[in-house]
């Protein structure tokens, strides 16, 4: 982050790290919204989405 931050948070450096933070995170996320646990874990850490009517439950 020290470096990131000297570079002002642009360049090679910030677009790899967001590269790999996007190929990481992704898929995780992906599946949370298909199975529904983005509910869950969103609640958890006291950012709750809330269902509507009409809304796809995958789970």
């Amino acid at each position: 982050m020290e470096i990131l931050g000297r570079d002002g948070f642009r360049g090679e450096r910030w677009k790899q790290l967001a590269r790999r933070q996007l190929e990481y995170g992704h898929p995780i996320v992906e599946s949370w919204l298909r199975t529904g646990k983005i509910f869950k874990h969103a609640q958890r850490y006291r950012r709750p989405v809330y269902r509507h009517v009409g809304d796809h439950d995958a789970g």
